[in-house]
């Protein structure tokens, strides 16, 4: 749920009384889409791998702990020249 939802909701009663039935209607209605996504998606990278849920392969074993050396040493270069006088 996000922030404007619940002021979208108050806007869309016709009267003042009836923005607490809006809401409530409102949030209930979303609970199960809240609860199901992450329960879809779950049951989907089971099924189809990471790469079908998040679009890129996860690197794993070798690869995986070369591309953290890689990361950390890019980020070290950084550094580096920034404490390089100019």
């Amino acid at each position: 749920m996000n922030v404007s939802m619940l002021n979208v909701l108050l806007e869309f009663a016709p009267v003042p009384a009836e923005q607490p039935t809006y809401i409530g209607l409102g949030t209930t209605l979303m609970a199960p889409i809240a609860f199901g996504g992450p329960l879809a998606a779950g049951l989907l990278a089971d099924a189809l791998g990471y790469a079908a849920v998040f679009g890129s392969p996860r690197p794993r074993g070798d690869r995986a702990r070369g591309h953290d050396r890689a990361r950390a040493r890019s980020a070290l270069d950084r550094r580096a020249a920034r404490r390089r006088p100019r």
